[in-house]
């Protein structure tokens, strides 16, 4: 439902913000994940919105707006946790692209994320697709503290973008990744990048299984997480020579992803549906 959005300090911040929530990634019964889209129609400082975030912790908070010179097609996305600034958002993405459609927008449409980097949306048969820039995975040598962190331990490391980017942790496959008990302590203590635990979907309906943790940016465990999928895209491209692939995140929420392989890019989708507290 849209409502109007009060300020920190209980005052209105905007009378034209229109709020919505949504879960993201919900398909097959699963929880998927939340986020709320702030609908602007001025742009709205980092504090302001790293505030109002602030305000909902159980939900990714998404802020957009017409980008300057609009001509109904490009928007301005930033997206907040609690703690942070998310650099890629695929659920929020998502969120925000079905809240355009409420407004007519008329797709394809480019979302300016918080680093100018543009995303485009488009519609296909099976709904809603968001292109995240395609970032190669190479192998990497196993580290030692993952061994300890993790039980039962990984096999195999890969990583993906620079030092703050993905470690990629691969599991035996007939590992309940949802069982393995993870250290985030080890894991905030060891690693600037987020970890992204995956192992093949054999025995299941699924290409690929994966949990993801980044507690350095304020996420212990993610329920459900569009860049990731987009990251394993490629690493399970690279071994299968698949580029069509059906995910789920074993997280205490879980969620169903799919994503597609393009020359340049990973497109993402999943199930969007409205949100209304219990």
């Amino acid at each position: 439902m849209g409502n109007r959005s009060p300020s920190a300090s209980g005052g209105p911040l905007n009378a034209d913000m229109d709020v919505r929530d949504w879960r993201v990634f919900s398909e097959d019964g699963q929880g998927g994940n939340r986020a709320r889209t702030f609908a602007c129609t001025r742009p709205l400082p980092a504090a302001e919105r790293q505030r109002l975030a602030r305000q909902t912790p159980a939900a990714t908070c998404c802020f957009f707006w017409a980008a300057a010179g609009d001509d109904g097609r490009h928007y301005q996305v930033h997206c907040h946790n609690a703690q942070n600034v998310i650099q890629r958002c695929g659920h929020g993405y998502l969120a925000v692209a079905r809240a355009l459609s409420l407004q007519d927008a008329s797709l394809p449409i480019t979302l300016l994320a918080s680093d100018n980097t543009p995303i485009t949306i488009e519609a296909t048969g099976i709904g809603l697709e968001v292109h995240l820039p395609r970032i190669p995975c190479q192998p990497d040598t196993l580290p030692v503290w993952a061994q300890s962190a993790f039980s039962p331990a990984p096999v195999s490391a890969a990583r993906a973008g620079d030092d703050e980017g993905y470690l990629i942790l691969e599991w035996d496959p007939a590992v309940d990744l949802a069982r393995v008990s993870v250290g985030i302590a080890m894991i905030a203590a060891s690693s600037r990048r987020a970890v992204v635990a995956t192992r093949a979907g054999a025995g299941t309906d699924f290409d690929f299984l994966l949990r993801y943790f980044a507690p350095r940016h304020g996420v212990d465990e993610d329920p459900v997480t569009g860049s990731a999928n987009a990251v394993l895209a490629d690493y399970w491209g690279q071994q299968h020579g698949q580029t069509h692939f059906r995910a789920r995140q074993c997280s205490a929420t879980g969620g169903v992803v799919y994503s597609r392989l393009t020359d340049h890019s990973v497109a993402i989708s999943g199930q969007v549906e409205a949100w209304c507290k219990p």
